[in-house]
């Protein structure tokens, strides 16, 4: 659909003016915009130009002084690789677009009446030195502008709606008027990080979007002059920002609160001022403790403590009735309160890698939302699961410290599980409770090697298990249900080494092959030890069958000279399973 709507908008260009290029309001291919340029065909019903060739290393010079002067009507110029500094820009433009400008001067007579200046990549060190004919801009874009060492006085312009210096790398200071420009709505100067010199006060009345994330040099939050009620969202993270000044609490409109890895040590009381505020996210800050006002926040959607000292949750912690995701991964919390049942809303849960937590309120089990959660044992919280939260149906148990699972008999959203990740836990067994998992489709146990029993039925939509490296296990009842009923349940990936288990089942190989040549038309692989199946496979499929074998004999002791580790690769299958490089034999 959108080629199709380019392609007619291409042709009602061209029809304006079907020979000439120069009497097309617009132009933006690049042969069209060459010939104009090069041999002054402008005219004034140009309105837009793009200059965007294609090869990097094709270039064309601008006919200084001529290039745009007949083009008077011309409101939008958009260039990202053509050379050259013309000395006549239209004063009708309101559009500048100009990747990685070198000049850092503008003709004398360019005053536009208003213009969007977006000159990112450029080579300017000083913005407001060399504007003072732009009296009606509205938006500034230098981004990643790496000479970009000052921001000037910008009084003069205060239509100036967005100032954009994210990533100027060499961007020191600041001029205290930014923090007066009353039109301003959107603020960033992300990972610029020299930044030292902020403006110590600021009233902007309609700021929307105030970032500083990665300014690692910035020490200071500056004083909050007077309400500012349409900020939406501050990010302060990885400052070096030690405290911020109870006139936050002037930011009666902010929704999203992020300080994480900053300095700061400790929250305002006046951060209960912010009642509208969705999501908070302190992770790997050296906030130790929460504010008790913090429990007016009840409109709280998303709260992130990863990594950081805090002990307690407020004791009103389960009035939070809008929080749908939680993170306390690594924290030092001792304890979940009951009413922690309470958060009805609740989606994710992250409890991964809190040592000091021993027990789990009853009442949090019956939370009937609640799709991802993650109790990881780890001494090293990972976020490889952020962002899953908005995938429901997921649960983390990876490295957990408990032996069994006696705990989530009660956990009420067996139904709502597509996937469980129990790898590299302490379970000395996986209870009756997993049949309760009708929409199950993944259960990883791999590297749980106190598991000694699987018991129960597997639920009808199981499709992908891996029990690699469990060396204790010996017992699993659906396993030797496959091998009695000669039906692999819909299974089209297993991935095993269990050494005693093959034993225990006194895996018989005929039975086996017999069993994957039944499933060809859907199992995709089949991680088994025993090197005799390999004849039959060739036997009945022929050239199509393909053995690989592992790289690496260390896995391949203890096994009674039965043969090998092998995986079988049917490429009957119609869609074959994507496996984590990792887990690939080759």
């Amino acid at each position: 659909m959108h080629d199709l709507l380019e392609k007619m908008g291409k042709n009602i260009i061209e029809q304006e003016s079907p020979t000439k290029f120069g009497g097309r309001s617009r132009l933006r291919f690049h042969k069209d915009v060459e010939y104009v340029l090069t041999n002054n065909k402008g005219t004034d019903k140009i309105t837009g130009i793009m200059l965007n060739f294609p090869q990097k290393s094709y270039e064309i010079f601008l006919n200084v002084g001529r290039s745009f002067s007949k083009m008077k009507n011309l409101k939008i110029l958009m260039n990202y690789n053509v050379c050259g500094d013309p000395s006549y820009i239209p004063n009708n433009l309101r559009v500048l677009d100009w990747k990685r400008r070198a000049s850092r001067s503008w003709p004398a007579n360019f005053s536009p009446k208003a213009l969007v200046f977006n000159l990112p990549y450029s080579c300017i060190k000083q913005i407001g030195d060399g504007l003072q004919y732009l009296k009606k801009l509205t938006s500034l874009n230098f981004k990643r502008s790496e000479f970009l060492t000052e921001i000037l006085d910008l009084s003069s312009r205060p239509d100036i709606r967005y100032l954009n210096a994210n990533g100027c790398t060499s961007l020191v200071e600041v001029h205290p008027s930014v923090g007066y420009l009353d039109k301003l709505e959107g603020l960033d100067f992300c990972y610029c990080c020299e930044l030292a010199k902020f403006p110590n006060k600021v009233r902007l009345k309609s700021l929307e979007f105030f970032l500083l994330n990665g300014c690692i040099k910035l020490e200071s939050f500056p004083k909050i002059v007077d309400k500012m009620e349409s900020l939406i969202e501050l990010d302060l993270g990885r400052t070096a920002i030690k405290e911020l000044p109870a006139s936050i609490g002037h930011m009666i409109g902010l929704e999203i609160l992020r300080l994480s890895e900053s300095a700061i040590k400790e929250l305002p009381a006046s951060i209960g001022n912010l009642i509208g505020l969705k999501e908070l996210s302190l992770s790997e800050s050296a906030i130790k403790e929460l504010p008790a006002p913090i429990e007016h926040l009840t409109a709280l959607e998303k709260l992130n403590f990863t990594r950081t000292a805090i002990q307690k949750l407020p004791s009103s912690f389960g009035n939070f009735n809008a929080l749908k995701e939680l993170w306390l991964g690594g924290t030092a919390i001792e304890e979940l309160s009951s009413s922690s049942g309470n958060l009805t809303g609740l989606k994710g849960l992250n409890l991964q890698g809190c040592e000091n937590l021993a027990n789990l309120p009853q009442s949090i089990y019956g939370l009937q939302n609640l799709g991802i959660t993650s109790f990881g044992g780890s001494n090293q919280c990972k976020q490889s699961h952020d962002g899953d939260f908005e995938r429901p149906g997921v649960m983390y148990f990876e490295e957990c410290n408990a032996s069994n699972i006696d705990s989530l008999e009660n956990f009420c959203c067996w139904s709502n599980l597509t996937i469980i990740n129990l790898s590299k836990s302490d379970f000395v067994s996986i209870l009756v409770c997993i049949s309760k998992c009708v929409n199950l489709w993944e259960l990883n146990l791999r590297g749980c090697k106190r598991l000694e029993e699987i018991l129960g039925k597997f639920p009808a939509s199981i499709a992908r298990i891996d029990m690699a490296d469990c060396v204790s296990l010996e017992r699993f009842s659906t396993l030797s249900k496959i091998l009695e009923d000669e039906d692999m349940q819909g299974i089209s990936d297993m991935d095993s080494n269990c050494h005693r288990l093959c034993d225990n089942l006194r895996l018989d190989v005929s039975k086996m092959a017999k069993v994957l040549l039944n499933q060809v038309t859907y199992l995709s692989f089949i991680y088994i030890i025993n090197m005799h199946i390999v004849s039959l496979l060739k036997e009945f499929f022929g050239h199509s069958f393909r053995l690989r074998r592992r790289a690496t004999t260390k896995s391949l002791t203890g096994l009674n000279g039965k043969g090998w580790i092998v995986v079988f690769a049917l490429l009957t299958s119609n869609q074959p399973i994507d496996r984590p490089s990792k887990h690939w034999w080759t």
